[in-house]
């Protein structure tokens, strides 16, 4: 069972396997993700345009964010009380 936890290691043992072969191997990323965080600058810009009126496709964009991520962030800050319903 631990060969399916162990994320890391089955990469690496299929990279390695990937440079055996002699067709065009398969290209396999690393684990590094970009992190998806909101920061609290962030936050106050999404707090600041929705007061402006924008709209949320436009506050994506502004932040190079996707709109359900922007639709989910104001949804989780409402929900926490930083913005008014």
């Amino acid at each position: 069972m631990q060969y399916k936890v162990n994320l890391k290691e089955r990469l690496s043992n299929e990279k390695n396997r990937q440079k055996k072969l002699k067709e065009k191997p398969i290209v396999i990323g690393d684990l590094l993700v970009k992190p998806n965080t909101y920061s609290k600058a962030d936050e106050t810009l999404i707090v600041k345009l929705l007061n402006e009126g924008f709209i949320q496709k436009q506050m994506a964009s502004k932040l190079n964010r996707i709109y359900y991520g922007i639709v989910d962030k104001i949804r989780r800050m409402k929900k926490e009380g930083k913005f008014p319903s």
